[in-house]
């Protein structure tokens, strides 16, 4: 038994009950936030053991992803993408998205460079050898999502589902961030 759990009073777990029997929540599976937090996590650690041949985790994967995507496919080819533009397209926390590039540009798999203007500000582009290993992983990453997801019209009922979700919180955030 845990050190902690032993100095817990016995009058607590009572008490600790009585919170749950006060919600709607009996327990941990009634929430509907619990089994979103399994999913996100069982998703990623599937995608990882994915990635993991590659030398590539989830997060990485999706940095590559979504910089190939906004400077050779997309937005910005000639002035390649910023921190910012990576962050904001893949819902990641600038902070985070710093740490992942800077692994990213140590494995050679992309490249920034300083803007002229502002000097705080970065051109990120992916190496020859990110296009590469992005190459090989997209093909992994489709194989997985309809693995996990099923046919094309699946994966459009789900992905449908989820862009109203986020959508929908989107909004909520913007309203409590404005109070």
């Amino acid at each position: 038994m845990p050190e902690s759990a032993k100095k817990m009073p016995k009058k607590s777990v009572p008490a600790m009950r009585q919170l749950y029997v006060q919600s709607r929540f009996e327990r941990p599976e009634d929430a509907i936030g619990f089994w979103l937090w399994r999913a996100a996590h069982s998703y990623q650690r599937i995608f990882d053991q994915a990635m993991e041949p590659l030398g590539l985790t989830h997060l990485q994967f999706v940095m590559l992803a979504v910089c190939g995507w906004i400077t050779g496919a997309q937005e910005k080819p000639a002035s390649g993408a910023t921190q910012r533009d990576i962050a904001e397209m893949a819902l990641v926390h600038f902070a985070q998205v710093s740490a992942v590039l800077k692994t990213l540009e140590q494995k050679g798999l992309i490249s920034q460079a300083r803007d002229g203007k502002d000097a705080r500000r970065r051109s990120i582009r992916l190496t020859a050898a990110g296009a590469k290993k992005l190459g090989e992983a997209l093909p992994l990453a489709q194989q997985l999502q309809q693995t996990l997801f099923g046919t094309a019209e699946q994966q459009e009922e789900v992905r449908s589902r989820l862009r109203d979700l986020i959508a929908g919180w989107s909004q909520l955030e913007e309203q409590t961030s404005e109070e």
